[in-house]
């Protein structure tokens, strides 16, 4: 019977609509132009401030926490930093991933109710609340991983860089324009341009540029960066830093090529379960009915 009425209503209030619909008023194009325009602005501008808001409560919240534990904090800010993603974006993701979660966790339970499979209402809770914490730290972990990806790289073109940089020298050139002559060697590359703008850093203010790539070094946290910062720091003049950066290079090209043999042997020990499974069941197809008419012959 309720089935019923809300279909009658339904079909009510279509017809209505129908009808209202098939007698418009009479618009000229300005004046419809004129009232939808802004109509339309005011819906973008609408929208556009309750996602500006929950971006922003996102965000504190995130920050909010950040503060509370600082070295957390800090290594989010890093991360976020060398990713190049937004604080109040990050943190409505968050808050999206674990709403998300917490709804499939609810379809989840239903489905199981409608099967008739119950479980406690504490049970209920705990996995609700598992789910929600589970779908807010997922991005966590997504960062943590893109940023160690940005990190590495950062680590190979440095290497690149501390080469040309001892090219640049061996022909004769000054250690400090071979700094700044070496980022130009590729100007889309997002690395040489953090390099030549810590460079920048240091001469507008007056320090050295050991110092820029320190700051830099600090804030991505990248350990290779500090340590090619404290090789030019302790440098006395031209030919020390020469023979710095270059034992610098040499000792990062045998560590990039060290951790690139690492990940190729664990790559090979990945696939050796799988190819141990492709293998006996090869085995079980061709063997099996060998066996099978064996066994029958013989029984």
């Amino acid at each position: 019977m309720t089935l019923l009425v809300i279909a009658a209503l339904g079909i009510g209030v279509g017809a209505t609509l129908m009808v209202a619909g098939i007698v418009p008023q009479r618009l000229t194009l300005n004046a419809a132009l004129a009232q939808l325009a802004p109509r339309r602005g005011n819906r973008q501008a609408r929208e556009g401030s309750r996602s500006a808001r929950a971006h922003q409560f996102a965000g504190k919240g995130l920050t909010s926490l950040a503060s509370r534990y600082p070295r957390f904090g800090q290594a989010v800010v890093s991360d976020l930093a060398i990713t190049g993603k937004q604080t109040d974006a990050f943190a409505m993701r968050c808050v999206a991933y674990g709403v998300a979660f917490g709804m499939g966790e609810v379809l989840i339970d239903q489905a199981m109710a409608f099967a008739g499979l119950s479980i406690s209402a504490g049970t209920e809770l705990f996995l609700l609340v598992a789910s929600v914490v589970f779908g807010a730290i997922s991005p966590f972990f997504d960062l943590k991983s893109e940023a160690a990806k940005r990190r590495l790289h950062f680590a190979h073109i440095l290497g690149i860089y501390v080469s040309m940089v001892t090219m640049l020298m061996a022909s004769s050139m000054g250690w400090s324009s071979a700094l700044e002559a070496a980022t130009s060697v590729s100007p889309d590359e997002w690395v040489m341009g953090e390099l030549r703008a810590a460079l920048i850093w240091s001469q507008t203010n007056g320090y050295s540029p050991w110092r820029g790539f320190a700051r830099l070094s600090e804030f991505y946290r990248v350990p290779e960066l500090a340590t090619v910062a404290r090789s030019l720091e302790q440098a006395s003049d031209g030919a020390s830093i020469r023979e710095s950066l270059d034992s610098i290079s040499k000792a990062m090209r045998e560590k990039q090529a060290i951790e690139a043999e690492n990940a190729a042997q664990a790559t090979t020990q990945r696939m050796l379960l799988p190819g141990v499974l492709v293998m006996l069941g090869y085995c079980v197809l061709v063997f099996y009915p060998a066996m099978s008419q064996f066994v029958s012959a013989r029984f």
